[in-house]
């Protein structure tokens, strides 16, 4: 889970939804990661919503390159509260030109995990299948790659000849 990095703990209660929490009680997570519904109301159980909350906010950082609560930067009050578009701080460091199709929507699925808490996307399920989708539209495999799949699987081949003639031999000799 996202927002907990590990620290806390599901503790069921009486309704059966649960609720994360560290030993002492306290809702733990990364500040600037966990959504207000969950984090300002004590009745508010963890769910699934909450973690897409802390899943946009690291979608957000990919698209733009800050940090979330680094030096000064509220990528939530900047790109959402202000309804900043991405589109001009993408992050030059990505390794390759952005592709204005791809990114456009991967902003508005993160603009979806960081709606307000009604509005926001409910199933990590349907987030992966949407950035299964973004794969199959905009990630095409090169020619280069394709090569690259074929030179392994020949590797691959070759290493189980070898180990094949290195049997046949031991069995020989053994004979």
């Amino acid at each position: 889970m996202l927002i907990d990095c590990g620290l806390a703990k599901f503790v069921p209660n009486q309704n059966s939804r649960g609720t994360i929490n560290s030993t002492g009680g306290a809702k733990l997570g990364t500040p600037g990661y966990m959504c207000d519904t969950y984090t300002r109301h004590a009745d508010n159980p963890f769910e699934a919503k909450s973690e897409i909350y802390s899943f946009g906010m690291v979608l957000l950082e990919l698209l733009t390159g800050q940090l979330q609560g680094a030096a000064q930067h509220d990528l939530f009050a900047i790109y959402i509260e202000r309804e900043t578009p991405v589109f001009g701080g993408l992050d030059g460091r990505a390794g390759g030109c952005w592709i204005p199709g791809c990114t456009e929507q991967l902003e508005i699925l993160a603009r979806e995990c960081l709606a307000t808490f009604h509005k926001r996307i409910g199933s990590m399920l349907f987030v992966m299948r949407r950035l299964v989708d973004l794969e199959r539209e905009f990630c095409q495999v090169t020619a280069e790659e394709e090569r690259m799949v074929r030179v392994a699987e020949d590797l691959q081949d070759e290493v189980q000849a070898l180990r094949l003639q290195a049997n046949t031999q031991r069995l020989a000799s053994s004979l």
